[in-house]
Formats: C-alpha cells, structure tokens, sequence
C-alpha cells in the first residue's frame, strides 16, 4: 500500500504553474537575473555568478553554456530581463531538452529586441527545446527572421511584435526543424507593406502551429517553402489586412505540402477550412446560410441540397426526371392519389385503375374500366333484398314492389303482420303482373287472416296453386320453389274484407338482367 501521492518519487520534478520547484528537479536550473531590480540578498547579475536564484547570470547565451545537452536543464528568466540582438551568433540556444522559462506577464516578460544586422535573429537549433513567455520585438525594416528553429521537437510559445508600421520584420517565425509546436502571437500593422509571412516552414514536417496574427502578410500568414512539409496542422486566429477571402491566410509557395486548416478571419469575418486534399473555403454562418435559402421555382441545377429539396411553388412532376425536386415528387405523388373523374378512360396513375365511387357499373371486361365499375357490376347481379314499410293491407289489388330493367328470380316472398289484424275475414294472394303480358297468379288465396296476431308471417311457397302458408309464431321453413318475374310489378290481392293490420313485405332476389332494379 502506498504512503505517498508520489510513490514514483520525483525523479522527474515537481511543476507548479509550469515552473519546477528547484529542490524536486534532478537537472540544473539556472536563473537569469533582470539587470535592474534586485531582490532582497540578491546579487547584481553577471556570467560571472553561480547562476542560482539570488546569484543569477547575466545572460540567456551564458546560462545555456551552462546547461548540459539531454539533461533536462531549465533556465528561468527573471521578468524585466531585456536583451538586444544584433548578430546571427548573439544566441543559440543548441543544447538538446533544455527549457527555458520566461516570467512576468505582458510588459514584465523577458524582451528580446532583434535589430541593427538584417541577418540578427534568435536560433534554436537544439532538439526537444522550449521558450516559453518571451516577448520578441524586431526593431529593424527588412529584418529577414526574428526567430529561426532548426532543432527537432522545439516548443515555442511567445510573442512576436513589429516596432512601426515601417519597422517591420520579413518573417516572424523559420522552421527547418522536425515535429515543431509553435504557438505564437504575431503583432503587426496593418499599414505595413514589408512583412512576408508570421511563420515560414521548411520540411516542419508534424509540425502543429497556433498562430493569434494582426497585421497584414503580402505571401501569407503561414507559407511553406523551399522543401515540401507534411501532417501539419494551422489553427488559430489571423486579421490579414486587405484580403478578405481567406486566400493569404496558409499558401503552399513549394506545392505538394501536406497541410490542413481550422482558422477564424477577422478581416473576411468567417471560419476557413482545408487543406492540400480539401478546397479551403468558409464555412461561416453566412456562407452556410446562403446555401440554405430557397431555390427558384422548378430549379434544374443540383448543386446545393435546396435544388434536390425544391420549393413550394415547384409544378407537380408525375414522372421520374434527373432534375426534378423532391417537392415536385411529393406534388406529383398528391395528384396521383387524387380521386379521379368518373368513368376515367386513362391509365395514367393508380387512381384511374381503382376508379371512382360515382363510376358506372360494368360488366364485361375491357382495357380501360375502374375495379369500382367491376364491382359495381357484380354487385348488381349479386342476390338482393327489398321490403315495405309496414302498412294496411290495401283492398282488392295492390303492387307490392315494382321492377325494372329485367327479370329477377324470386327466391322468398314473405310478408310479415306487425300490428294484429281485427276480426275481419281477411283472404291474401300474390300476383305477378309483367309489363309486357298478362297477369300471372304467384299462389291461390290463403287461408283466413282474421285476428292475426303481431308477428305472424305468410310465404310463398310451392307451386301456382298453392296457398301462401300462414305460421302464428312467425317462424316457417325457408320456400322451395324458385320462379321468374319478369320486369313489371308483383301484387297484393286481398277478398272477403280489410283488416285494420299492418303488414310489411319481403322479397329475395336475383336480377336475370344487369342494372335492374326492384323498389
């Protein structure tokens, strides 16, 4: 069980805000000291002390003489500390893994002035190096590079500024170096004419660069030159004045860079992204709201998805198309499934097949007739039922139910008491009566109806000379003989006296004839 929250120790230091804790770091670390305010006990700088806190050196340059490469030295700048550049050898920093660490915050951090030689900058040739903190500020016009980085796996975090809008240095910030993590802020002025880019990298292959630019770069913000670079990645913020288009914020002058890009314009107001496999363009709210706006009626283009979406005022298509929208379809789908005229002779959509409830009845097949006529037209030769509404049963003779259009095959003729009849001798017949021809009999007289009571029925059965039976209960076996009327009416016949009564009638049906009707 462990007794620590270091059980590994601290081989490796302990780092507070970034800064180790000299007593818990197993390398050296040298302070250099500001040249100007002293602490309490502490020594006047100079190369000369032994480099720790309150007896620091002089000078970055000497503390990295000091430092021993792959050790994992630190040199810690004390804030204020200020120092002028003006040849290409003034500083190297060229020993491998060493860091070194600015304090203060914005005026009070160490301040590298790089002027009087064009050829003066600031190398870091080293491997695995990190300047974190620094303000560098390039005090010469046409200073050709305030930093060069040529080590491999260097950690650059600082500030870049230019003295005047005519003070200005080409480039902020060469790479030569392998895996390089820049993040740098680049102030500059957006009258300048003389700044060629804030960082030109050379082989910076993975390399990842943050850049927060104000100003205005004639190439670009970032370019890559002389020897192609690979899996880089530029993020951050960039106001390039006078280019509006996102066009001067990454350039690949040597071609065939691998690269890609996530940066917010200021000077267009919009978010570009891309790359060397991906066609940098803005995909700010404004861009994105262009290619949502509605397309003009019946549009042919697809070049947006609003052209394959369509608009409202679209004309319904019915057939499929290559430039036809999505809302023509779903219009041209609503007029398909409109119910079409009746007697529809077309073919055209599903509708005209299954047709309309007003169609006419068919009955023989043909090219252009609904399912509705088809039903239609079997459902008129289907079996049928009529009955009367229930009523005195009239004196003498009276029709029953007329027929039109053909003959019907009688299947049961019932007729039904619903109130009882008085004690009236009341005799009843049945009597077909064709439109063409004479009077047929259907049965002989029934027996006597006097005081029949509610519920009882008379049916048809046998042959012509049968009487209709009479049952009391109502209930009766089904009739047996079936025979054909012809279109005309059939008949009630009553003799010896009319009952106060009233009866309904039923007739079952099947039409020999299409489109005939029995009321």
């Amino acid at each position: 069980m462990s007794t620590s929250n270091y059980p590994n120790g601290f081989s490796e230091g302990l780092l507070v805000r970034g800064v180790p804790i000299a007593p818990l770091h197993g390398a050296k670390i040298f302070y250099v000291g500001n040249n100007s305010t002293l602490l309490t006990g502490e020594k006047t700088a100079s190369n000369g002390n032994k480099g720790n806190f309150l007896d620091p050196f002089s000078t970055i340059a000497y503390a990295v003489t000091q430092c021993v490469t792959n050790r994992g030295d630190i040199i810690v700048v004390r804030d204020g500390h200020a120092l002028t550049l003006t040849g290409t050898s003034d500083i190297d920093i060229n020993k491998n893994n060493i860091s070194i660490v600015g304090l203060g915050k914005g005026a009070k951090r160490p301040t590298v002035t790089i002027g009087t030689a064009a050829t003066a900058t600031l190398t870091i040739s080293g491997a695995g190096v990190s300047l974190e903190n620094f303000l560098a500020v390039s005090a010469l016009d046409g200073l050709n590079t305030a930093l060069t980085v040529t080590g491999a796996d260097v950690y650059l975090d600082i500030e870049h500024r230019d003295t005047s809008a005519t003070v200005e240095a080409d480039i902020a910030v060469t790479v030569s170096g392998v895996r390089p993590f820049i993040k740098l802020r680049d102030i500059g002025f957006t009258a300048g004419d003389q700044r060629e880019a804030s960082i030109s990298a050379n082989a910076a292959n993975g390399g990842r660069f943050e850049v927060d630019f104000y100003g205005k770069a004639l190439t670009s913000v970032v370019n890559f030159v002389t020897t192609l670079s690979s899996d880089v990645l530029v993020t951050g913020y960039m106001y390039n004045s006078g280019t509006t288009d996102g066009t001067k914020n990454v350039v690949d002058t040597i071609t065939g860079s691998l690269w890609y890009m996530d940066v917010v314009d200021g000077a267009a107001g919009a978010r570009y992204t891309g790359g060397s496999a991906a066609t940098v363009a803005s995909d700010d709210v404004s861009a994105i709201a262009a290619l949502l706006v509605a397309p003009t009626a019946d549009v042919t283009t697809t070049t947006n998805l609003r052209d394959s979406v369509g608009i409202k005022t679209d004309a319904a298509v019915t057939a499929v198309g290559t430039t036809k929208s999505v809302m023509a379809y779903s219009k041209g789908l609503v007029t398909m499934a409109t119910v079409q005229s009746a007697d529809s002779a077309n073919n055209a959509f599903a509708g005209d097949v299954v047709g309309n409830k007003t169609d006419a009845a068919i009955y023989v097949p043909g090219t252009t007739k609904s399912l509705a006529a088809y039903a239609k037209g079997m459902a008129n030769l289907q079996e049928n039922v009529v009955a009367t509404a229930a009523a005195v049963i009239a004196a003498g003779t009276a029709t029953i139910f007329t027929i039109a259009g053909g003959p019907i095959e009688v299947v049961e003729l019932l007729s039904v008491c619903v109130t009882a009849n008085d004690a009236t001798a009341t005799l009843l017949k049945y009597t077909a009566d064709p439109t063409n021809g004479a009077a047929t009999d259907l049965t002989i007289a029934s027996a006597s109806l006097t005081s029949a009571a509610a519920g009882t029925t008379t049916l048809v059965t046998g042959t012509f000379a049968s009487a209709p039976t009479i049952s009391a209960n109502g209930t009766v076996a089904g009739g047996t003989t079936k025979f054909i009327v012809p279109a005309g009416v059939i008949q009630s016949i009553t003799t010896g006296g009319v009952t106060t009564g009233t009866w309904t009638h039923h007739l079952r049906y099947k039409p020999l004839a299409k489109d005939v009707t029995v009321v």
